[in-house]
């Protein structure tokens, strides 16, 4: 028998109007941002789940891992010296601790700092506010050491060119 997971309260609340705010913008998003935001709804379904079971508070080591590499790498982004290395120094763990981490996961660690400077670039790309900055300026400014390496991983994550993308949202 089936129990409902009701969204009143707590994490189930958050991840009801999440979920409701996603639907909205999802013609705003584009299919990888799209893809993300649905990695991030399933997380927190799976959270509000564990919630009604009782194990909220049983958080594993792996995850309190993950999510310390996660809020590292959102605050470091920016940092062209941003790597595997970097993180493990910073954090004070191996580097096999960290590829432990993202075990399980659709990417690495390596890939999820890529993803995460592309993520930023197309935000900076659509932002009006950006728009006097070229795009070498706007990708060097998220991270990338090398223009030829940004704009081939670009394509390859967006399915067009950096100069296609930005002349999308203008």
């Amino acid at each position: 028998m089936g129990r409902s997971v009701g969204g009143s309260a707590g994490i189930a609340r958050i991840a009801l109007q999440t979920m409701r705010s996603t639907y909205q913008e999802l013609d705003n998003m584009t299919a990888p941002l799209a893809r993300r935001a649905g990695e991030l709804l399933v997380d927190m379904v799976h959270l509000s789940l564990q919630a009604l079971g009782g194990q909220a508070t049983a958080v594993t080591q792996k995850q309190a891992l993950y999510d310390r590499i996660c809020e590292h790498v959102a605050s470091h982004v920016r940092d062209p010296g941003l790597s595997v290395d970097q993180v493990a120094e910073a954090l004070n763990c191996s580097r096999r601790h960290l590829h432990n981490a993202f075990s399980g996961r659709d990417q690495s660690l390596g890939g999820f700092i890529q993803q995460s400077r592309l993520e930023l670039c197309m935000r900076e790309l659509h932002s009006p506010a950006l728009a006097h900055r070229t795009i070498t300026e706007i990708a060097m400014g998220c991270g990338f050491g090398n223009s030829a390496h940004f704009s081939r991983a670009f394509k390859a994550y967006a399915g067009m060119s950096p100069s296609e993308f930005r002349a999308l949202g203008h």
